[in-house]
């Protein structure tokens, strides 16, 4: 409970932001009987990006509310949970599809790739509609004992080496042994204590600008299934415009039959780097009407769209840093830190990354009265290291939408880390229902490469870094795009003892690297379980028999268990 000293209320733990980050924080820190404030200058519900779930977000989520004992945070992770206990304007994930487009040129359905995200019996991947998650997970906080207090700003922070004190524009006094800022890009922490890169470190360079539609039809009406011979509808997913220059996202929420939304979030990026004059100069309504104008297929997909609300712009260029994301009494968490770019969805994965490594910590030194910097180490490294990576892969991306060739290369690796870490996070969790014990879940945090696409296979760190370096060469050095093709494809060939023979990487023509239907995973097991490295095997294929029939009954009826 918060004490009162003199006229400040006083608590464990203040944090800055009511977004689902600053909430998921709270609940298990207040679940854990850490009295807690939660400060927000806005108020709930809010349009919120960051939409797009994969599968190293929802088992994060999994992770924690296990860790943490808050089931909640689970009921955010898949889209029957979301559907079943939060909201049912929500749409099914179950790929990433990317479609080139050249300006002024009907698209070419070859010119295409796809990563299934497999459906299985604990559900697809969610799109999430954040206004009704976001709202959820304050009111979660809420319920286990988190005081929040919206429509409050912040005039004055003082962090000093016995706590935190701060005042409102209201005159209110608060103080608090830490303080997490999980705002975003107005971190009221990031500006008090100088901490923004000025420029930011990161070298992807990009704008945009995003709103809520209706009306958007479905791209499987425009292209044709027969010619790019994808396995997936692309409207059960994430779809992706690609371009030299930029991308356009497409995430629908209609896409399933319980879902009761219209709605479909639309996004349009542009490459800085590629574009150094692209400012703007027009309303963004205006501007997307030019970038459809240029691209007939997409143009064909918007026709009798709509938007519903005001078109949102960042302006300028979207990427912040912070020199440093943790200091005596303050945390300054993922989004308040840096952001890349909404390419890949990975925002939202380094979040619960960070909270799950960041609550443990703060409630061991709440309850020792020990705040040392060093203590919370980890969890720095997490968040820069993490962001470095993203943006190293968003800003090869762009590069790569110079030339599908190229893209169809490169795509590859990221779909590799992907593909792995789902299968690794699947061991972890699949032990962890059938021993019930902890250790298997705070041992996430002993991998040897955080911040990795894949934090655990060492072979993959290589293969990552020369691949990167290749596309770097064209961006950076004048290499050819066929020069720079033809070398990946050689560093796949390296490695192909590796990959599952399944994923048919050496094949340019194979622009998806599995079905992810039960028959190609099952595949994908056999291979791991009979060909692959022992290394490989230990990491990823040290499945029981219940995995390769598809299900495996958890503790609780409620609680299904991840099998991939």
């Amino acid at each position: 409970m918060e004490k009162t000293t003199g006229t400040a209320a006083h608590y464990d733990v203040i944090v800055i932001g009511a977004g689902i980050a600053g909430t998921i924080l709270s609940a298990i820190l207040a679940r854990q009987q850490l009295s807690v404030l939660v400060i927000d200058a806005a108020t709930h519900p809010r349009f919120v990006i960051g939409e797009s779930m994969i599968p190293a977000t929802s088992f994060m989520m999994r992770i924690m509310a296990e860790r943490y004992d808050v089931p909640e945070i689970m009921h955010c992770s898949t889209l029957p949970f979301v559907q079943n206990h939060i909201t049912s304007n929500s749409g099914t994930k179950r790929n990433f599809s990317f479609f080139y487009h050249r300006e002024g040129e009907a698209q070419n359905p070859k010119e295409s790739t796809q990563l299934p995200v497999p459906n299985i019996p604990y559900g697809p991947e969610a799109h999430l509609f954040r206004q009704d998650t976001d709202a959820y997970m304050m009111a979660v906080a809420i319920k286990y004992g988190a005081k929040v207090k919206q429509k409050t700003m912040i005039s004055d922070i003082d962090i000093h080496e016995d706590g935190v004190n701060i005042k409102t524009t209201a005159n209110e006094e608060f103080s608090a042994k830490y303080i997490v800022d999980a705002s975003g890009f107005n971190s009221v922490l990031a500006k008090r204590l100088g901490l923004r890169e000025e420029p930011s470190r990161m070298k992807t360079k990009s704008r945009s600008i995003f709103t809520h539609m209706v009306g958007v039809k479905p791209f499987d009406e425009i292209t044709n299934k027969d010619e790019h011979k994808l396995p997936n509808r692309i409207h059960n997913g994430t779809l992706h415009h690609i371009f030299d220059g930029g991308w356009l996202w497409v995430i629908p929420f209609d896409n399933n039959a319980k879902s009761t939304s219209i709605l479909c979030s639309v996004g349009l990026q542009y490459d800085l780097n590629r574009n150094p004059d692209n400012v703007p100069t027009k309303k963004p309504e205006e501007e997307f009407a030019d970038f459809l104008e240029a691209y007939p297929d997409v143009k064909k997909q918007f026709e009798n769209a709509k938007p519903v609300r005001e078109w949102i712009s960042s302006g300028g260029r979207l990427q912040y840093s912070a020199s440093k994301v943790i200091g005596k009494r303050f945390c300054l968490l993922a989004h308040a830190s840096a952001f890349i770019d909404p390419l890949f969805s990975r925002g939202l994965a380094i979040t619960t990354e960070t909270i799950n490594s960041l609550a443990q910590r703060l409630i061991d030194a709440v309850r020792e009265d020990d705040f040392n910097e060093e203590r919370f180490e980890p969890v720095s490294r997490i968040i820069q290291q993490s962001y470095d990576t993203n943006d190293r892969l968003v800003s090869c991306s762009y590069t790569a939408f110079r030339d599908f060739n190229l893209w169809n290369a490169w795509y590859r690796v990221w779909a590799l880390g992907q593909a792995f870490t789902s299968l690794r996070l699947t061991q972890v969790l699949s032990k962890f229902y059938k021993e019930r014990d902890m250790q298997i879940l705070l041992d996430i945090e002993k991998a040897p490469y955080i911040g990795s696409l894949c934090v655990d296979f060492a072979e993959f760190q290589p293969l990552f870094e020369k691949i990167a370096s290749t596309v770097e060469a064209v961006r950076d050095h004048g290499l050819s795009t066929e020069e720079a093709t033809k070398r990946i494809y050689g560093y796949y060939e390296e490695v192909q003892s590796f990959i599952p023979d399944q994923y048919e990487f050496l094949n340019p023509d194979r622009r998806f690297i599995s079905k992810m239907d039960m028959l190609s995973l099952y595949e994908v097991v056999m291979w791991g379980a009979q060909q692959a490295p022992e290394t490989i095997r230990k990491l990823y294929f040290d499945i029981d028999e219940s995995f390769l029939k598809g299900t495996k009954e958890p503790a609780s009826n409620e609680v299904p268990v991840a099998t991939v």
